[in-house]
């Protein structure tokens, strides 16, 4: 079964019979059971979009899939649960959820997929465990509201614009099992002032750090061979560590270009740490 908790104690209603269920509610507060003629496993494609009465969701720990859109635009949910048993969130399945404050992803899960926490305003914090290996596209897209990001290092790719536009977000450590940044991923981060990138970072994509004007100072590792043109767009200084020259340059169409391609950047000679 699936407890809710609705703002207007009202009956939950739920979008073309995701699943095989008939809908309880009591007098207490608003809150309900869903309950099933089976143990649940999947919250099915857009089971509770749009619902707007909704608050808190505690799901069954026989979960193993969210599925796309499931709770899409639920906009007074403020808390759900992620029972160890799901292992993977789909596309959207959070997206536009702009009161969900916090969130819990458990090492169960292993796939967690593009803008699945797309627009959750509210959202302060949140932890990637190590079971993921890929923070996919715009999977927290216009989280604002973000502060406190941690990932795993079992994490070795970090998607087009995961991170952009989360205005909040003050620092960021990229772990040492990242070899790629991609596209915009903290494009827009308006707060930054804090980059740590790690060791094993080789590409950095097209404006992947851009409008990250706060950053003092983005230190390169000397694992990076290829940046791609606009990655430090109206940053600060870009320090080349380590590196016994400076690596490729790269335009659109992957042809080497000058450093003109950091624009607005201050870029040094190449450096030597001690």
């Amino acid at each position: 079964m699936i407890r809710y908790t609705t703002s207007n104690g009202n009956i939950c209603s739920l979008a073309a019979s995701p699943f095989d269920a008939s809908v309880l509610s009591n007098t207490y507060l608003g809150e309900g059971i869903i309950v099933c003629d089976s143990s649940i496993t999947e919250i099915n494609n857009a089971a509770f979009n749009g619902n707007t009465t909704i608050t808190t969701v505690t799901l069954p720990d026989t979960i193993t899939v969210i599925w796309q859109y499931a709770f899409y635009d639920c906009q007074n949910m403020t808390s759900i649960n992620i029972p160890n048993s799901v292992t993977r969130i789909r596309e959207n399945a959070f997206g536009e959820c702009r009161s969900l404050s916090s969130i819990t992803i458990p090492n169960s899960v292993t796939n967690i997929h593009s803008e699945a926490f797309k627009d959750c305003y509210s959202l302060t914090s949140i932890t990637i465990p190590d079971s993921i290996r890929t923070i996919e596209s715009s999977t927290f897209l216009g989280c604002r509201s973000l502060v406190d990001v941690s990932i795993a290092s079992s994490v070795t790719s970090i998607g087009r614009g995961a991170f952009s536009r989360c205005e909040s977000l003050t620092s960021i450590v990229i772990p040492d099992s990242v070899v790629s940044i991609g596209r915009e991923s903290f494009s827009y981060c308006y707060s930054l002032t804090d980059v740590s990138l790690g060791n094993s970072v080789e590409s950095i994509g097209i404006e992947a750090f851009r409008h990250c004007s706060d950053v003092s100072a983005f230190e390169i590792p000397s694992s990076v061979t290829s940046i791609y043109n606009s990655s430090f767009y109206d940053c600060n200084t870009i320090v080349f560590r380590n590196h016994t020259s400076i690596p490729n340059i790269l335009t659109d169409q992957y042809t080497d270009v000058s450093l003109s391609h950091f624009p607005n950047c201050y870029v040094p000679d190449v450096l030597y740490s001690d």
